[in-house]
């Protein structure tokens, strides 16, 4: 994944290093089915759901985020898979006629989606997951309180200051 983003321009590859280097994606990746669709509401970059796919050959990758680009950096990351895709937008309506999830992902997004919202995408999850699928939803936290601090002050600077993630 690492030799995947040289070519990317030096902000983004200094974030998706600092995601890589600060949230728990190797305990995230054991609880991922190793085979069927996996999908990923608010990829951001990709780098985790190309990760997946480089660890699993039974994988089919469907990630989605609210930000075209990047969408466009994740499609980059890609590049030569027919294993992966990547769509602007719902997830829901990314999903193809016949097409239901293994797992269906979440990671550090959750808090941005006011809570009516993320009920709804809950539901719309169960209905469309394959039996035995699962919902993995990684969000912030309060404690460790160090760890908390972290968060706000990434997220913060990712949302508000630069503006690299979309947020309300």
């Amino acid at each position: 994944l690492l030799d995947r983003i040289r070519a990317l321009p030096a902000l983004t590859r200094f974030h998706i290093r600092g995601r890589i280097r600060t949230c728990p994606f190797d305990a995230i990746a054991e609880a991922v089915p190793e085979s069927g669709l996996i999908a990923s509401i608010g990829c951001g970059h990709g780098n985790f759901e190309v990760r997946l796919a480089l660890d699993a050959e039974d994988r089919r990758i469907l990630g989605t985020d609210a930000d075209p680009a990047k969408i466009e950096v994740a499609r980059t990351l890609a590049a030569g898979s027919d294993r992966i895709r990547f769509e602007v937008g719902d997830l829901f309506a990314a999903l193809r006629p016949g097409e239901r999830p293994s797992a269906i992902l979440s990671i550090d997004v959750f808090y941005l989606i006011p809570y009516a919202e993320q009920e709804a995408i809950l539901r719309k999850s169960r209905e469309v997951l394959q039996p035995g699928g699962v919902i993995l939803i990684k969000d912030m936290r309060e404690r460790p309180r160090l760890k908390a601090a972290w968060n706000r002050f990434q997220e913060t600077l990712s949302v508000r200051v630069i503006g690299i993630t979309h947020g309300r």
